[in-house]
């Protein structure tokens, strides 16, 4: 299974994105923050500590970047990808692979992680309660094994379909466990694809590769 950045997302750096935002700036400073987390070396008292399973300073399960189209989350997804790379391999792909997958989702995540240290999803936008089913299953096994998932949508956790239709296992899970196991971090904003300057500086097709806002090269 490989499951690599696409080519028009390889150049994405945290350097060329250019809050527009507060938000935008906090989201920037939280997938940088995650990054460096993830990249440092953990003392030995940490280690003896996990290894006891005693301490409260675990890291989040992930990153939920949530915001309206056109803000540049999928750039700082896949810039977070990028600064990860190659010291941690990392499988980039969109929510409709993962919602094609025919086996169960416990065991295409056991299939990630046997490849991947991070996974990263893009425009996790759903209204299928299977499909919404289909991902808690992924993040739960993604995080029994301590794979770290960093996801982008326009939808918060708590509004899936799935939470509107009963008070399940997987109902209270997209509820509530989400923002407890995850740093949901809002990306507001203006949608880039439509400011003056994008269209002067690129053209009129101009931010409809996903990047968000940036610094043309």
């Amino acid at each position: 299974m490989t499951l690599t950045l696409p080519e028009r997302f390889r150049d994405a750096t945290f350097e060329s994105y250019e809050p527009q935002t507060p938000s935008q700036a906090e989201a920037l400073r939280v997938a940088r923050a995650f990054v460096a987390e993830l990249r440092r070396t953990p003392s030995w008292a940490e280690r003896l500590r996990a290894l006891l399973g005693v301490g409260d300073e675990r890291l989040p399960q992930g990153l939920y970047l949530v915001g309206p189209a056109g803000t540049g989350k999928t750039h700082l997804l896949a810039a977070t990808c990028n600064a990860l790379m190659p010291e941690r391999a990392c499988a980039f792909l969109h929510s409709s692979t993962l919602f094609r997958q025919t086996e169960p989702p416990d065991a295409f995540a056991h299939r990630l992680a046997d490849q991947y240290a991070v996974c990263c999803l893009d425009e996790v936008e759903i209204d299928d309660p299977a499909n919404e089913m289909r991902l808690a299953g992924v993040m739960k096994t993604l995080a029994a094994r301590d794979v770290p998932l960093l996801a982008t949508s326009n939808v918060a956790p708590e509004e899936y379909l799935a939470t509107q239709l009963g008070d399940g296992r997987v109902q209270r899970f997209l509820r509530t466990e989400v923002r407890d196991a995850y740093r949901v971090v809002g990306v507001r904003g203006d949608d880039y694809r439509r400011t003056r300057a994008v269209v002067d500086v690129c053209g009129p097709a101009a931010g409809d590769d996903g990047h968000g806002p940036y610094r043309p090269h």
